[in-house]
């Protein structure tokens, strides 16, 4: 099972804004689902997140 992440925590592991974050999403670089507690937030997938941040590295 994957895990997520929160949209600070995202931000944090990548060191990058917002912005940046959204469009790795919408390029489909990174996986994410509403969060199951508030559905107004969302959650962002651990692996993809790992994955980047070791290439930009």
């Amino acid at each position: 099972m994957s895990e997520w992440l929160s949209r600070e925590e995202a931000l944090e592991r990548l060191k990058v804004r917002a912005q940046t974050l959204y469009a790795y999403v919408s390029r489909g670089r990174i996986g994410m689902r509403p969060n199951r507690a508030d559905p107004r937030r969302s959650q962002y997938r651990a692996d993809d997140i790992a994955a980047l941040a070791t290439r930009r590295a």
